[in-house]
């Protein structure tokens, strides 16, 4: 009966330990955003520029060729 009692204890502070410390984690992750590098930003900017192409009068080879990789 003592080692049930130990292992739900156990249990029972385990759990609520990793939740706290999982939300520390987090917290601090968005605390320091970091710079998008210019390689990055590029690529975002072509994709945008993709996204707002009409490409409906292109034909299927055309497509292929501004599908970003």
């Amino acid at each position: 009966m003592k080692k049930l009692n130990f292992y739900l204890v156990a249990l029972i502070v385990s759990l609520s330990i990793l939740p706290m410390n999982s939300y520390s984690a987090e917290k601090n992750a968005t605390a320091n955003p970091k710079e998008i590098p210019a390689e990055v930003q590029n690529m975002l900017n072509r994709l945008n520029e993709i996204k707002e192409m009409d490409k409906s009068n292109l034909s299927s080879a055309e497509k292929k060729n501004y599908v970003p990789k």
